[in-house]
């Protein structure tokens, strides 16, 4: 298993308290990039919005954590230290990022998703998660928009 997956072979990473750095991990998070980028950004969209969101309404004061852009691009990455003092961030993390974005606004633009101190489902979009119909809505939203 490769060190940046922090498995069987990094043990001595780990006992040493060594994560790699956002920079160690630019390789990686420019396949992952290279992967999403080949992904239809309607299906990526959908593949987000059945990870990250449920069907069932869900009070904002009962929502234990709330899902961010930010969580979805970090999410992404195996295990880390992030960036380091001085360290700008790498432009393929901005990029990956930038995909993560796109696809939550396609979300929006769908009605699927709207900001609510983080990103929730709408009734629409609690109605498509359960009827499974999240990729057809987003391919007739995006065909319209493209």
């Amino acid at each position: 298993m490769s060190p940046l997956h922090h498995k069987d072979d990094d043990d001595d990473g780990r006992r040493h308290g060594r994560l790699p750095s956002l920079y160690d991990l630019v390789p990686y998070i420019q396949q992952m990039a290279a992967d999403i980028a080949a992904t239809p950004l309607e299906q990526f969209a959908a593949q987000l919005m059945t990870r990250y969101f449920v069907r069932e309404y869900i009070p904002e004061s009962q929502i234990p954590t709330v899902v961010t852009i930010n969580q979805i691009t970090w999410d992404f990455l195996p295990d880390n230290s992030g960036e380091r003092l001085g360290q700008q961030t790498p432009d393929a993390f901005i990029f990956l990022e930038e995909m993560v974005i796109e696809a939550v606004q396609l979300l929006q633009n769908a009605g699927l998703v709207m900001e609510r101190r983080g990103l929730a489902t709408t009734r629409r979009g609690r109605q498509a998660l359960a009827a499974g119909t999240v990729g057809q809505i987003l391919g007739e939203v995006y065909a319209r928009h493209a």
